[in-house]
């Protein structure tokens, strides 16, 4: 995870940098190194000479191999600043390697657009990234093609040719010119120096999209290799601000070929019973196609996990939020009765930790990786598959979000509740938090499970929205976004107290992790939400199918790139398991029926497939949970306005004081 961005500017002699502001809110993104290049880039032409500016900053947070600065130079001055992780695909990265650096050598070689595009079209993983092609005076930019990682752009200036991207912003204040919007993930851009209309202050760009993606998010990608629908400018179209200063041109010869495979449309057949999952546990009353599937599932997800969990590095002492000594990570790591031997053979510090890897005489490590965690089936099989491939030893961190509710008056004069046992945090997610942590407990009592209860109230929730969090969630405006991002915040701070059981004690914790799972992607492929009973009851199994092409095509500009900044602000890297590539396109080639059956009820048919492998994996009573989203089981939603929809714009996010 890294925070990075480029300001361009022409004819000017001074810097053209973002504001300090900005600068902190990148930092925070990517703690571990920060540098800062600026390159003059004189441009010449039949029509005017211009000089231009570019200013590059980039702050990593180090996850594999050696600490980095970006921007990444090479000899021939191309540079490369890289959001991203190589985790699978044609190009290989060793464990002691840098993936960025990889990434900037393949892109070296590239001679051509071609080349460029051959080149990333090879990287399985999320990624946003900039790249500066010194010998065509060009600047690729773009997204992965589900979004995973946030980019922004604008046009900041006014009376000179200006040219911003970025991978967070600054709300902007009533009377400021300067907006962002998101990068659409449609494809990767480009912007040669050469073409650009100085005069007018136009940015003319190229776009080289995906091949063979339906989106619906107003942003249209290829559907197929005959057909383009100009998809960006529709999204541009609607910011007269972009739509005034930015001109796209599809390069239709070129693209990118779909990371992943269509969606099958195929319809049941009308004799089709589905199973109910309560008869699951007896493996002999699954049909064998369901049970065999099911299986499948577990691998191909199990590797999507192991490939986002396994080389975590600790969290080193320089970190931010790392609230114990040394001393402390030693006594809690060798227990309070270990003989001076043990403690001789042990690191004596954080980085010696960390070079020397997999320590065996240690009881157990802290946390490399934690789960937003509501106890629900998604968040319930990452933790089982989490603890399938992280180091028996170490910890997994639980991150449980609640919001403080008001005490209601009691109606019923016999109840006998007292004043003591009324808890404002015990809202649907604790619950089911506590009931998920006790079936892990069962499922590997070895393993140190850190339930971190993440207690919210309403005047913390208005101090730090207006303080960080609003612009993070900007450009999104909407009540939903508001409600969602705020509850990620708090959740992937991770700041709470510790309680393994209910008969101990609590005690103040931090995560000390640098991975956050989430369980994002599941409902929107698996027809996990509520609206898709809606389709399917009004549409059948053909209006569920369009719906779900509809959900996963808009992901991008719905949720992804809103969750990634959210999640960042922490100095920890947001890792998306479901939406892996090979997953989901294991996912998009089965038939509906093995996915959902909305005839059954609530917490059974809705992403049954899920259920079933749940119940495989060991999983018992989280196995029949309903859906129900962070905003409502966190109890955040309404908190302050009972009357908003989500839909509605948040006044509380337009009207917030700027105090980053």
């Amino acid at each position: 995870m890294c925070g990075i961005c480029i300001f361009m500017k022409a004819g000017v002699t001074t810097d053209c940098g973002p504001p300090e502001n900005l600068e902190k809110i990148l930092q925070r993104r990517g703690p571990d190194a920060s540098f800062h290049l600026s390159k003059h880039v004189k441009v010449s032409s039949k029509e005017e000479d211009e000089d231009v500016k570019l200013f590059l900053s980039g702050h990593t947070l180090q996850l594999q191999g050696p600490v980095t600065q970006q921007p990444m130079v090479d000899n021939h001055g191309n540079m490369l600043m890289w959001n991203g992780e190589i985790f699978a695909g044609e190009i290989k990265v060793d464990d002691e390697e840098n993936d960025g650096l990889v990434l900037l050598s393949n892109l070296s070689s590239c001679s051509s657009d071609g080349d460029v595009l051959s080149v990333m079209s090879k990287v399985k993983g999320p990624w946003s990234f900039i790249y500066w092609q010194e010998d065509a005076q060009s600047l690729f930019f773009g997204r992965d093609f589900l979004g995973r990682r946030s980019l922004l752009w604008s046009c900041p200036g006014e009376d000179a040719w200006t040219f911003a991207l970025s991978s967070v912003a600054q709300r902007p204040s009533l009377d400021c010119q300067v907006r962002w919007q998101e990068v659409p993930a449609n494809g990767i851009y480009k912007l040669n120096i050469t073409q650009q209309k100085f005069a007018c202050s136009k940015v003319m760009l190229e776009r080289f999209p995906w091949q063979q993606i339906a989106t619906h998010t107003g942003v249209e990608c290829e559907t197929d290799c005959n057909t383009t629908r100009s998809g960006c400018e529709s999204q541009i179209a609607a910011n007269s601000h972009l739509e005034n200063g930015i001109c796209i041109k599809d390069i239709t010869p070129l693209k990118l070929p779909s990371p992943v495979a269509p969606l099958n449309k195929c319809l049941p057949e009308d004799d089709f019973t589905p199973t109910p999952v309560e008869d699951c546990v007896d493996s002999f009353t699954v049909r064998d196609e369901m049970r065999l599937v099911a299986g499948q599932l577990i691998q191909v997800l199990g590797e999507a996990v192991r490939r986002r969990v396994q080389n975590v590095p600790l969290r080193t002492s320089r970190d931010s939020g790392l609230s114990w000594t040394f001393k402390d990570f030693q006594d809690r790591c060798l227990g309070e009765g270990s003989d001076k031997a043990l403690r001789s053979s042990f690191p004596d510090d954080f980085e010696t930790l960390n070079l020397q890897g997999q320590v065996d005489c240690i009881r157990h490590l802290p946390a490399s990786v934690a789960i937003l965690f509501s106890g629900g089936i998604d968040s319930m099989v990452l933790a089982a598959l989490s603890d399938r491939y992280i180091p028996r030893n170490q910890s997994i961190d639980l991150l449980n979000v609640a919001f403080e509710q008001k005490k209601r008056p009691h109606i019923n004069k016999t109840d006998e509740t007292s004043e003591e046992e009324w808890d404002p945090f015990a809202v649907p997610d604790r619950i089911t938090g506590r009931t998920g942590l006790k079936e892990l407990q069962k499922l590997n009592p070895d393993r140190v499970w850190n339930f971190v209860e993440v207690d919210v109230s309403l005047e913390e929730l208005k101090q730090v929205r207006n303080r960080r969090i609003s612009d993070l969630i900007y450009p999104l405006i909407s009540v939903l976004d508001d409600s969602i991002g705020c509850a990620m915040w708090f959740a992937a701070r991770g700041t709470g107290v510790l309680s393994q059981t209910e008969d101990k004690d609590t005690q103040k914790y931090i995560s000390t992790s640098k991975v956050v799972l989430s369980g994002l992607g599941a409902d929107e492929q698996l027809a996990g939400y509520a609206r898709h009973r809606t389709h399917f009851s009004t549409a059948g199994w053909e209006g569920l199918l369009s719906q779900l092409d509809m959900e996963l095509g808009r992901i991008s500009s719905r949720n992804m790139g809103r969750d990634d900044r959210i999640i960042s602000d922490h100095g920890r890297e947001a890792r998306f398991p479901f939406l892996d590539e090979d997953v989901v396109s294991f996912i998009n080639s089965l038939p509906i029926q093995l996915k959902a059956d909305l005839t059954l009820p609530r917490g059974e048919g809705e992403k049954r497939l899920l259920r079933v492998a749940a119940r495989q994996l060991g999983l018992t009573e989280s196995t029949k949970l309903p859906k129900r989203a962070i905003q409502f089981g966190s109890r955040i939603a309404k908190l302050e306005d009972s009357s908003q929809k989500g839909s509605h714009v948040c006044e509380r996010l337009t009207k917030a004081e700027n105090l980053t």
